[in-house]
């Protein structure tokens, strides 16, 4: 069953049509009011805008007041798709909106203040979907979220591994591709997107929207998606399964639980905020760390016989190419 079936799928939306023109003639005030006024706005604000890592300011001043009037849908109340609703809302934005068919998610939804709805013919037309569904359920949704995306102009970010833009594009031409990961439930996402030929107001909007949860890159050839789908959407399990190693051979080697998690837990925070704010690369701060002779040394000499790189390297390998057969479907 499609997770977007609708109750009343025959019921069309042309009582909503001056509804989108109005919003249609909007977004037009806005963009032109953006083009001609945002450069001067931006400078007299630049001490006190927001900054981010790595995108600079935090988002236009005109379509951030677009997205805080405009409800912004987002369709799976998942992990993912639940955490990027909720920094969304503590940000600011919205009215958010949750499209959700479990029963028991729209109540966790609706207990963190989002509004859930079973059905996407139930929440508000919107200028911005977010598409948080498992890939495997597109098929079955494309042709309601077709009927009810009735807005061609809407912009529509989807965050499913592995369905193509030009499939997203019956939808809407405005259409982007997404791949975040888990760390986004405590704002340190490292998202990237793909969106050819999308215009520079709409990739602002993505980039703000996408920036509030974390770090934010765009790659042009859609293909790369696939590498960045093994390499960051994956890699916080494959991190997740080295503390968990870890912990257990600490606990092996009589540490206490608790003990075991706190040494591994800092660890990586340290080693990794080291890695991120040092100069050096990776391989030169590990050197740094092994004296000849020494304790790392032989657990180093361990992995190499284990042949610890190859392993990594298989296993980006077939996340990569589950990437690529999920798009072939």
């Amino acid at each position: 069953m499609a997770i977007l079936n609708s109750r009343h799928p025959a019921v069309k939306r042309g009582v909503f049509t001056l509804r989108e023109r109005l919003m249609r003639a909007l977004r037009f005030i806005l963009a032109f009011v953006d083009l001609l006024l945002a450069p001067a706005v931006l400078l007299f604000f630049a001490c006190r805008a927001r900054r981010t890592k790595n995108s600079g300011i935090h988002g236009g001043i005109f379509y951030s007041f677009a997205m805080n009037i405009s409800p912004l849908i987002l369709i799976g109340g998942g992990n993912m798709g639940g955490a990027m609703a909720r920094r969304w809302q503590a940000a600011g934005l919205g009215p958010v909106h949750v499209v959700e068919p479990d029963a028991a998610r729209r109540s966790e939804l609706a207990a963190s203040g989002l509004t859930a709805h079973e059905f996407l013919e139930d929440a508000p037309l919107s200028d911005i979907y977010v598409l948080a569904i498992k890939p495997q359920q597109f098929a079955a949704s494309h042709a309601t979220l077709t009927h009810e995306i009735s807005d061609r102009e809407s912009l529509l970010i989807s965050i499913m591994a592995g369905v193509p833009l030009h499939e997203l594009r019956t939808i809407t031409p405005n259409a982007v591709r997404v791949m975040p990961n888990l760390p986004a439930l405590i704002g340190e996402s490292m998202s990237v997107a793909c969106a050819p030929g999308l215009d520079e107001h709409r990739k602002a909007q993505v980039q703000h929207l996408l920036s509030l949860i974390g770090a934010v890159a765009w790659v042009e050839k859609e293909h790369d998606l696939h590498a960045v789908t093994a390499i960051s959407g994956s890699g916080p399990a494959y991190v997740f399964a080295f503390m968990e190693a870890l912990q257990q051979a600490a606990i092996a080697h009589g540490l206490p639980a608790e003990l075991a998690r706190q040494l591994v837990n800092q660890t990586l925070r340290g080693a990794t905020h080291l890695a991120e704010q040092s100069v050096e690369e990776v391989a030169t701060l590990r050197a740094q760390v092994t004296s000849k002779g020494g304790t790392t040394e032989a657990a180093l000499k361990s992995f190499t016989h284990d042949h610890f790189a190859e392993a990594i390297g298989r296993a980006v390998t077939a996340a990569l190419h589950r990437s690529v057969a999920l798009s072939e479907k």
